[in-house]
């Protein structure tokens, strides 16, 4: 999982788009400056409109937290850390988590003071699909020897979140498609190398596809990208200059 500290927008005619992994967990920090020592601050939500219904009325504000007081039995998946007026910064500082992204989520976070003319800050929070290589994303170095050479290696892309399509799930080595010669879900091949395996997609909420090296070679390293729609992810075998092909 990994965790992002989100810093609170300017003035309250700027709205922060925040994008996060489906699955992963975000901080949205508000920072209120010029309040008293005893001013409360608050949390609350509310859906994007063009999630509700058309025409239905806008959609009501749900209170989430007053300083560090929990305000709805929802979101047991959130955690405030609420530290207060702070001397030094000259302003009150409050910290929520929304650990386990969902989609339902998603929508508009809005942090305010009791007190008028206030900053209030807000941030839009988009849940994008999250996507993982296995065994690894990032750089890959190899020796060229005998134990490399002429082996297989795997890479598995899998990509969550609602609605998925397995189609658009894509590998790209060098920024060149690798493409299919078969609609079949099982060993599509390729090149003479390299073999794409899907798998039967039971469900709309992820998709796999895996692409096999055969007979690992000198000329298979590169950038090996998986690409769903506008999500990207990418793998680099890099091989060291002792290769013996």
């Amino acid at each position: 999982m990994c965790l992002t500290i989100l810093h609170p927008c300017a003035s309250i005619d700027d709205i922060r788009n925040i994008s996060a992994e489906l699955g992963s967990d975000i901080s949205l920090r508000c920072e209120i400056p010029h309040l008293p020592t005893n001013a409360v601050v608050t949390w609350v939500y509310r859906q994007r409109q063009e999630h509700s219904a058309r025409n239905s009325p806008p959609t009501k504000w749900l209170p989430l937290y007053a300083n560090s007081r929990r305000l709805t039995q929802n979101g047991l998946r959130f955690a405030l850390d609420f530290t207060g007026y702070t001397a030094m910064g000259g302003h009150h500082t409050s910290i929520l988590t929304i650990n386990s992204l969902t989609n339902s989520d998603e929508g508009v976070y809005m942090c305010k003071s009791n007190h008028k003319h206030s900053k209030t800050v807000i941030f839009d929070v988009h849940v994008v699909a999250a996507m993982s290589i296995y065994p690894q994303d990032g750089i890959i170095e190899l020796q060229q020897n005998d134990f490399w050479l002429n082996y297989p290696i795997n890479f598995t892309c899998t990509i969550r979140n609602s609605n998925v399509n397995k189609k658009h799930l894509l590998w790209y080595h060098n920024n060149q498609e690798i493409r299919n010669n078969s609609l079949n879900h099982y060993h599509r091949h390729t090149t003479s190398s390299h073999t794409l395996i899907g798998y039967p997609q039971h469900t709309t909420d992820e998709a796999r596809l895996t692409l096999i090296i055969r007979h690992l070679l000198a000329n298979d390293s590169g950038a090996y990208t998986c690409k769903y729609k506008q999500i990207t992810k990418q793998v680099n075998l890099v091989f060291t200059s002792d290769a013996r092909v």
